[in-house]
């Protein structure tokens, strides 16, 4: 029983694995973006259960992505990298969808791409 209110917990995906498989968190040995990261060279990485962040010019310490039109179409380039897996995986779906590019819902959580 959770007291958090989630439902059983049946699989689990974890984001910065597959951020390091595409190249948005480096190094590829990166274990932890607390420790590992480079963040020179890190456009995005996950933080906590549901977490999905952008290495954003002037709001991180090192951001790089560039806010506005770089921020915009990294945004839509992860949400289509993700929606692209899901349909290639043809099993129960964890992303409920995308509105605007920038909130994903997952696993019935609100997941921002910040």
């Amino acid at each position: 029983m959770s007291d958090h209110g989630f439902a059983n917990f049946g699989r689990q995906f974890n984001v910065n694995s597959w951020l390091r498989d595409f190249g948005y968190l480096n190094p590829r040995e990166c274990n932890s973006v607390v420790t590992d990261a480079d963040w020179s060279r890190t456009r995005a990485y996950g933080l906590g259960i549901n977490g999905l962040y952008l290495n954003l010019k002037g709001r991180e310490r090192d951001g790089i992505v560039e806010p506005g039109e770089e921020q915009e179409k990294l945004t839509r380039q992860l949400s289509a990298r993700y929606t692209a897996r899901q349909h290639v995986r043809m099993d129960r779906e964890s992303l409920l969808g995308c509105v605007g590019g920038s909130r994903c819902a997952v696993q019935q959580q609100t997941v921002s791409v910040c």
